[in-house]
Formats: C-alpha cells, sequence, structure tokens
C-alpha cells in the first residue's frame, strides 16, 4: 500500500521523483498564486543580474581605460622628463656659447 501511494505521487520505490507534467487548469488558486509570486521573483531576479552584469561590464570597461590612461601618463612624464633634461643642456651650451662669443669679441 505504501509504495503504491508514492507511486501514484511520483515517486519510484527507489525514491527518485519522476517529473509529471501538471496542466495549469489543474492547480488549485493557492498554487497558481504561489506559482506566480514565484514566476514574478525570478524574472525581477533575471533583470536585476542582467543589470548587475551590464554594470560589471561598465567596470570592466572604465577599468580598462583608466589603465591605459595611467599607461599614457606614465609615458608622457618619461618624454617629458627627457624634454626637461634636453632643455637643461640647450641651456648649458647656450650660455657656454655666450661665454665664448664674448671672449672672441
Amino acid at each position: 500500500e505504501r509504495e503504491r501511494g508514492a507511486n501514484e505521487r511520483g515517486l519510484s520505490s527507489a525514491g527518485s521523483a519522476r517529473v509529471t507534467p501538471v496542466k495549469v487548469e489543474d492547480l488549485t488558486p493557492e498554487t497558481r498564486r504561489i506559482r506566480d509570486q514565484f514566476t514574478a521573483k525570478l524574472k525581477a531576479r533575471e533583470s536585476e543580474l542582467e543589470s548587475l552584469k551590464k554594470t560589471q561590464e561598465e567596470s570592466r570597461k572604465i577599468l580598462r581605460e583608466y589603465q591605459s590612461g595611467e599607461k599614457k601618463i606614465r609615458l608622457l612624464e618619461g618624454e617629458v622628463s627627457k624634454m626637461a633634461s634636453q632643455c637643461d643642456a640647450l641651456r648649458k651650451k647656450a650660455k657656454d656659447d655666450s661665454f665664448k662669443f664674448e671672449e672672441i669679441r
């Protein structure tokens, strides 16, 4: 008797569940309400997940742009430093040339 009742509920004698399709018209109003609430919550979570995925991708894009900007800044700082050294060297050369010119005069 117990096994027959289990089989009628969708369980085999081993205790594993069998999936039996349930028609919507067979659901009680309470079951429909619960199903509808679950479906609404599921859709809300899926929407939230999509929103979070978009936000995550935007964050990754911003991070890549930031890293690219940092790399450009380091490159430009190196160029500025090189140009400052060249400027100092040219000033020194101009000063030396000025002294030589004054000696010649």
